[in-house]
Formats: structure tokens, sequence, C-alpha cells
């Protein structure tokens, strides 16, 4: 059986950033309604622009300072920034787990602070994605902190922000993973302190807490020797050829970013126990959807635009061709919570739950939403 935390490894190693920017997967550009404008939003230097009538994403070369927040925050992965800043966390976090536990990653404001050995930089911390920290805590982390400068004074400024926003959402998906209860995930302008024990979680009923708390890399050595786990799923995904990536695409065409193949090849080697629901309400990027079944049509609108392909349509039809029989599916994992299939409804039938299931996120199967005899 192949080693698990080799597959993360190269899933991590595979989201590169090359010098491109994908028009064709901008959910701004895909349809009137979205109102999608995050990279705009957090462009620190308001570097971007969307034109939907050229229906062109354009950097000004002279106002991008090349922090890779954009990258961070895009649902599609539009971005591909120019730096190897991510090659770099991934290469150097992994030498760093192969003997310690800990890892630290400062921003570029501390670099006069940081020791080359065990710090981790990066242009600035709110590049960091979810998919990355979990990334790194399925290689064996039990402790990551963040170290950030002086935001109020760094051109990107957003950086502090962007990461306590992404520690708290990681806390939310590992929720339900008593087995990491113990990891640390912290953030301060000071260097870190790992010395301190990790706190136990005191909200976990009575006989969850006295679960044994274990090393990551125990944890997962456990797993694999236990075979409760297939890698099929993750090799499938480090297969994918990448190179696919910078062909020209139609416009309909799906792609699911590689940052959402490391976060579900991540998850999938925590194991599946305790309450897997976790709250959504405020997570980026995760979701569920339901539809409201007596205003849904089956009509392959939302199908059509879903750039990822959580969203799906099969047709059943007669001897003659005719379509007798519309059935519409959803994968949460491959969704991204862009919002194309909500504003593109006609009749506004799609909505966002609460509530997610962790073991129908990582599955690779999706649920039925709806069908219909037509």
């Amino acid at each position: 059986m192949f080693n698990q935390q080799r597959i993360v490894g190269r899933i991590l190693s595979n989201v590169t950033q090359t010098q491109v920017i994908y028009n064709n997967r901008c959910v701004f550009l895909k349809h009137k309604n979205s109102t999608c404008n995050l990279c705009v939003t957090y462009c620190p230097t308001e570097a971007i622009r969307l034109n939907r009538i050229n229906k062109r994403v354009s950097i000004d070369p002279d106002k991008c300072i090349d922090c890779g927040i954009c990258a961070a925050v895009c649902p599609t992965e539009v971005y591909k920034p120019t730096n190897s800043k991510d090659q770099e966390l991934i290469n150097k976090g992994r030498s760093i787990l192969k003997v310690s536990h800990n890892l630290e990653i400062g921003c570029g404001e501390i670099r006069e602070d940081i020791q080359t050995d065990r710090i981790v930089e990066v242009s600035c911390l709110g590049a960091i994605h979810q998919a990355h920290i979990l990334g790194l805590v399925a290689l064996g982390a039990d402790a990551l902190h963040f170290r950030h400068g002086s935001c109020v004074r760094c051109a990107a400024k957003y950086g502090k922000e962007l990461i306590s926003q992404t520690i708290c959402e990681v806390k939310n998906i590992l929720s339900p993973f008593p087995e990491i209860a113990d990891l640390k995930l912290t953030s301060s302008d000071k260097s870190a302190d790992f010395s301190t024990p990790a706190e136990v979680l005191d909200d976990l009923p009575a006989d969850e807490q006295n679960i044994e708390k274990i090393s990551r890399r125990a944890f997962l050595t456990s797993l694999i020797k236990k075979g409760q786990h297939t890698v099929a799923y993750s090799l499938n995904l480090v297969l994918m050829d990448d190179k696919r990536a910078t062909k020209k695409r139609n416009k309909l065409e799906k792609y699911l970013p590689s940052k959402r193949k490391l976060m579900l090849a991540a998850i999938n080697s925590f194991g599946h126990t305790g309450d897997m629901v976790i709250d959504t309400t405020n997570l980026t990027g995760i979701t569920d959807l339901e539809i409201l079944s007596d205003q849904c049509s089956v009509c392959p609108t939302c199908a059509n635009f879903c750039p990822t392909g959580a969203l799906s349509r099969t047709d059943t039809k007669d001897k003659k061709g005719k379509v007798i029989e519309a059935t519409l599916y959803f994968n949460p994992g491959h969704c991204t919570k862009c919002g194309l299939c909500v504003v593109a409804c006609f009749t506004n039938a799609m909505h966002y739950k609460d509530q997610l299931n962790i073991r129908s996120f990582i599955s690779e199967h999706p649920r039925i939403l709806q069908e219909k005899n037509l």
C-alpha cells in the first residue's frame, strides 16, 4: 500500500505557481449576476481589474507586489502567481517536518529575524490557503505557528487578517477529528513557543475526552497499518496531468482546483471518527447545497455554469432519443462555494446549507439533488 503521507506530499508539490491567468475560470466573468470579487477586494495595491465587456482579468504589473493573496482567495484558481513561494513552503516545510513535529512560517516582513534552518518564509501570510495547512498537518505537523510583521506598515496589509481567518476555518474543518485535538495552530508577531502543551478540547463529551492523544505521524502510520483507507482516490489525483491546465479550455469545461485536490487528500488521511458535521455558515470555499424541489425543473443551467463539475446532470432517453427523465447530482467535495449555481438558477431553487457532513465532502460519489420525469 502506498504511503499516504508521500501521496499528500506529491500533491503538495503539484500546487505550483505559473505565469498564467485563466480568464475562463473567473466566476465574475461567467455570469452577469455574479458578485464575486474577492481578488479585487483583497488585492492590497488595487492592481486587479475585472472587465466583463472584454471578458478579461488583468493585473497591473507596476502595482502588483506578488503577495499571492489573489491566488489564495479565488475560489476557482484563476490566478497562478509567477513566484515559487508555494513550492518553497512545501519543500522546506516537508524537510523540517522530517525531523520535527513543529513548523513556523513567517512573512517577508520578518526576514531579518528568520532563522533559515527552522522557519519557512512566504511573501505574505495572506497567501496561505486552508489546503496548505491541512496538507502540512497530514505530513506530520503537530504545531504550526504563523508569524507576521507589522501589517499596518506592510504593502500587503491583509496578512494578519487573512491568516487569522484561515486558522479559524481550519480548526472548524478539523473539529470532527478528536485524534487531531492536540494540534496547535497559532499566529502572532512573536516567534513560536512550541514548549506549551496543546490545549485539550474541553467541550468534547466526557467519553471522547479519554481518547488517547497521539502524534500525527503515529496516527497516520496506524491508519496505514490497519488498512483503514484506500489510497486509490489520492493516487488518482496525483496521476492527473496538471499540464492539461495550460491548454486552452472551453468556457464550460470543468476544472477542479489543485488546492481542493490537496484538501480532499489531506482530510481523507485523518480518519473518520466522531461527529462528522461542521458548520459552514462562515466557511470559505466549503458548503453543501439544498434545492427547493417544487421550484426546480432540473434544467441544465446550474450544471453548465458550475466551473468545477460539482453539479452535473444525466438524462434518460427513450428509443426515439427523447429525454424522458433528468437527474441532477451534487458532489460537495468539488464545490468551492463560488455562487454561480445560485445566481444562474432561473427559479431561485438553489440554496447553501449551514452544515456539511465531512464524509460526504470527501466521498467520491455525488448524491442526487433532484430527479424528474419530463
